[in-house]
């Protein structure tokens, strides 16, 4: 999960600049279009929490299932997840692009856009599938 530019530059300033940092108090999951850092947006739409496990050679998972609330209305293609500090608002920290076996391949193999997440569906993460590293 690469680290947006912001928040890769507040890490390098506490890390190698020693100015202070405080890290988020909790972590966020919200859902973004493909190819862009746009979060999803709908009535019943809201960003969840994540837990982390501790690391294992540098790459951190989620620790438990992050589950959203069924969608009232067309919600449109999600691809990646957006790690956040609050839940509205505030910062993107990471972004996780969604393992691929969330994607059914088309007749020809292609793999589509991103996931479509239609009225009356509920999308959910299952434990491992939102990770982090500092590559």
């Amino acid at each position: 999960m690469p680290l947006t530019p912001e928040y890769r530059d507040l890490v390098i300033d506490h890390m190698l600049r020693g100015i202070a940092f405080e890290p988020p108090q909790a972590l966020f999951a919200g859902l973004l279009h493909p190819g862009s850092d746009i979060e999803l947006r709908g009535d019943t739409y809201m960003r969840q929490g994540v837990r982390l496990g501790p690391p294992q050679s540098g790459l951190a998972l989620s620790a438990v299932d992050v589950g959203f609330p069924r969608a009232s209305e067309n919600w449109g293609l999600v691809r990646s997840v957006g790690l956040f500090d609050v839940a509205a608002g505030g910062m993107m920290l990471a972004v996780c692009p969604l393992d691929l076996s969330f994607f059914t391949p088309a007749e020809d193999g292609t793999i589509p856009e991103g996931y479509d997440i239609t009225a009356g569906a509920q999308f959910s993460l299952p434990a491992g599938k939102i990770w982090f590293d500092l590559e």
